[in-house]
């Protein structure tokens, strides 16, 4: 007897518009393959394709260009009893 195939867990979206993302939201920033940066969204300007962030760890704000950065909106975390 097999166990059943776990479920899929919600899949992080790569962000080639800013226009996307809202205050609040989780982003990872990646360089290079790997995790550069880990935080939230503040504050998005996408006349200039620019995404203002707080980084979980030390609260340190950052921009990053959705031109220059490969950024991945991270799905909400999951509420309790829902699926």
């Amino acid at each position: 007897m097999t166990s059943p195939d776990p479920v899929p867990g919600p899949v992080p979206v790569l962000v080639e518009d800013c226009t996307v993302l809202q205050a609040g939201d989780r982003i990872d920033v990646h360089l290079a393959g790997d995790l550069y940066y880990r935080g939230l969204v503040e504050e998005t300007m996408p006349l200039l394709h620019v995404v203002w962030a707080r980084e979980l760890g030390t609260g340190e704000r950052r921009m990053f260009s959705t031109d220059e950065n490969r950024i991945f909106q991270q799905p909400p975390p999951a509420t309790p009893g829902k699926l």
